[in-house]
């Protein structure tokens, strides 16, 4: 399957899924769901726009919590929903997310 551009894969993170920002080495995600209880996070290079490769986007898609790199795909080009990327996601979350602070 082919890459995605940071920017979009940004914008999906940031507007769909209401991800929270945070600043570091590289920018961490935060998702959260609707009763606000961290259910995922990824890590996404700072700097200019840039292509992720599969091997980046399949990497992605596993540390959100997504079954395949084809979600993430459908995350960032609109097919797939916040509310039915939450329940993948929470699906396959490991249960003890919730007591880490990011």
């Amino acid at each position: 399957m082919a890459g995605l551009e940071s920017d979009k894969v940004e914008k999906a993170l940031l507007g769909k899924m209401r991800a929270v920002r945070r600043e570091g080495k590289d920018w961490k995600y935060i998702i959260y769901n609707d009763q606000k209880k961290q259910v995922s996070r990824t890590l996404l290079s700072k700097g200019a726009k840039h292509s992720l490769g599969p091997n980046r986007v399949s990497e992605m898609a596993r540390q959100l919590g997504l079954e395949t790199s084809k979600q993430f795909h459908d995350l960032v080009n609109c097919p797939l929903s916040r509310d039915k990327a939450l329940e993948i996601i929470e699906r396959n979350s490991p249960s003890d997310l919730t007591k880490r602070d990011g």
